[in-house]
């Protein structure tokens, strides 16, 4: 069975209510003074409590943590099997199942739901969808949680002009975000991007004569 897993930030009521009409999250955390914060152990505990009140499904809920293993060897699955047992929704355990997998989150109503990102042309070939916004981050530094966010906020607003929008990874502390292959903001030259002027950045790209409301008079 498919899963969809969206990104949330914690401490935001409006991106948590999102978070809960999905299958689970993959946390940020905001800071009272906007920054972001660690999601530690007591963060997660939090969300879990928040998932078995908010949430209306009785569906099983993900809370997914990226992190790095400590290089130890994982000892063999069970005799027979493949890999590892996962659990069998709507509840218990299933031996050599397929494992679940995230569907892709798209933003309601765009007309791309239904389709995937790439597509094979008439010679056999990927194309992509225009326009298209990459955004590079540092795997180092662990901010994919970081460019999934910044990622699902561009879709949410720009929901019929962005045609592709692709997570890069990078090394050495890089975030930088291009539009079909121009940069429009790079973490080295001005740090981190601040969302409102992001969004009016690609807006005048893509969509001059749109009105971004709030966006427009920060």
């Amino acid at each position: 069975m498919t899963s969809a897993w969206v990104v949330g930030l914690w401490g935001s009521a409006k991106s948590m209510a999102r978070v809960a009409k999905y299958d689970g999250i993959l946390p940020a955390k905001r800071q009272p003074d906007g920054s972001f914060g660690e999601v530690d152990q007591e963060t997660v505990r939090e969300i879990a409590a928040w998932a078995r009140t908010e949430r209306t499904s009785s569906t099983p809920f993900d809370i997914v943590m990226e992190g790095k293993t400590a290089g130890l060897s994982p000892r063999p699955p069970p005799t027979g099997c493949g890999r590892w047992p996962r659990r069998a929704r709507p509840g218990g355990w299933k031996a050599c199942g397929r494992p679940r997998t995230a569907a892709p989150v798209r933003a309601p109503g765009s007309p791309n739901a239904s389709r995937r990102a790439h597509r094979a042309s008439d010679n056999g070939r990927m194309t992509t969808r225009q326009p298209r916004l990459e955004i590079e981050y540092c795997t180092q530094c662990r901010w994919l949680l970081r460019a999934a966010w910044t990622a699902q906020e561009l879709l949410t607003t720009f929901t019929t002009d962005l045609g592709e929008v692709a997570l890069v990874p990078g090394t050495g502390g890089v975030f930088d975000v291009r539009l079909d292959g121009q940069p429009l903001w790079s973490r080295g030259e001005r740090g981190f991007p601040d969302l409102a002027e992001l969004k009016r950045l690609v807006r005048d790209q893509v969509a001059p004569d749109r009105d971004l409301g709030h966006t427009d008079r920060r």
